[in-house]
């Protein structure tokens, strides 16, 4: 795909999936609305913040570097 057809095809999606939006817009109550938006800001927050405890706990459960590290799950061979 060139470049030019690929952001072509970027532009299509963009104004298709803004039509969409419009579409929920209008069926939905400016009050009902915060809510669906508030939902999916409490989503992506709850998300990055697994990633990162995930991330966090993945180093600990493969560092061997300290006595004190209650996480470290030795291999068993």
């Amino acid at each position: 795909m060139t470049q030019y057809a690929e952001q072509e095809f970027l532009n299509a999606l963009d104004e298709k999936l803004w039509a969409a939006a419009d579409k929920l817009r209008n069926n939905l109550d400016a009050a009902n609305y915060k809510h669906v938006v508030l939902g999916l800001i409490f989503l992506k927050y709850v998300s990055d913040a697994f990633e990162e405890r995930q991330q966090e706990l993945k180093s600990l459960f493969t560092q061997d570097n300290s006595i004190d590290n209650i996480y470290y799950m030795p291999r068993e061979d």
